[in-house]
């Protein structure tokens, strides 16, 4: 088991920021992703309903990479709602009847840029209006899902504290990876009984 601070990611991100023309300082990478988990929680708290919502974040192509669901749970054990984060390898992976929304839409992206702000003061440029924020996760995003694909046989298990946990299986010659939120996350979804791993 692998704590982030404690591993290579942090210069990997920065160095992957420098090539992306962004000035950063390895401390932010661990802050903008744990405002992104939060706010993505906050958001997903004020949108729950029988239908599954889903808010993900995507690539310069519009494909989704990451995302972060909530789902009613109606069953005889509970009726509550169950809170999941994954990343996105297939059309698959989200329900056909969720409702889908990237964190490129004004409304998700103010919960992050909130969370991010409150935890961190921290604050975002912008061009004509579009903050840099998605480009920064996607970023950090990229670096971490390499990774976890580069160590799979070395250190399945990536924590970041208090957040997620970022568990690594080899089936076959594919790679699969289960996000697991911690209590902090959890607790945005009232009636949350169950966490789902995906």
């Amino acid at each position: 088991m692998a704590v982030f601070e404690k591993t290579p990611l942090p210069n990997l991100i920065w160095k992957a920021m420098a090539n992306n023309g962004f000035n950063w300082n390895e401390p932010w990478s661990i802050s903008v992703l744990q405002a992104l988990l939060e706010g993505m929680a906050e958001y997903l708290s004020e949108v729950k309903n029988e239908t599954p919502q889903v808010v993900v974040v995507q690539d310069d192509n519009k494909k989704n990479k990451f995302g972060a669901m909530v789902e009613k749970m109606d069953n005889e054990e509970s009726d509550g709602f169950t809170l999941s984060y994954f990343f996105i390898t297939n059309d698959d992976d989200i329900p056909a009847d969720a409702n889908v929304i990237s964190i490129d839409n004004p409304v998700p992206i103010k919960f992050i840029e909130d969370a991010a702000f409150r935890s961190y003061h921290m604050r975002f440029a912008s061009t004509n209006g579009v903050t840099y924020l998605p480009k920064l996760i996607n970023v950090i995003l990229d670096c971490i899902y390499e990774y976890m694909i580069a160590n799979v046989k070395l250190d399945k298990t990536l924590v970041f504290t208090n957040y997620i946990t970022i568990d690594s299986e080899l089936v076959g010659d594919k790679v699969v990876l289960k996000v697991t939120p911690d209590e902090k996350l959890k607790q945005h979804i009232k009636d949350d009984v169950n966490v789902s791993v995906a």
